[in-house]
């Protein structure tokens, strides 16, 4: 549908019945231009529906990768820390230290 077959739409619909006669009467529309608006109008309702419908599903979808998203920042953070917490007794090794010390302070450099 174009957008101008929309627009013309748009109008037929917003006018009255007795303006609707008064526009067959004076020839200016048919009686088939309004069986037609009447058809364009279910198609645009069935239309609307559908986009409803899409809507709704990809609200769906958007909320499952929101929370999937959460979850792996929630993964990525826990991970992090692990490894600052692992790097800090390397880093502690490294410069000296040794693994029997690192027993016995238990988990301060862990």
């Amino acid at each position: 549908m174009t957008p101008e077959q929309i627009e013309e739409i748009k109008y037929m619909l917003s006018m009255t019945k007795e303006q609707c006669e008064s526009f067959v009467d004076a020839g200016e529309y048919s009686d088939q231009d309004f069986i037609d608006l009447y058809a364009a109008s279910k198609e645009l309702l069935a239309a609307l529906e559908e986009s409803k419908q899409d809507e709704s599903r990809l609200q769906t979808a958007i909320d499952w990768w929101d929370n999937y998203s959460r979850d792996k920042s929630e993964e990525l953070a826990e991970a992090q820390q692990t490894i600052a917490r692992q790097q800090k007794v390397i880093d502690w090794y490294e410069s000296g230290g040794s693994m029997g010390e690192l027993v016995e302070e238990g988990s301060d450099k862990a």
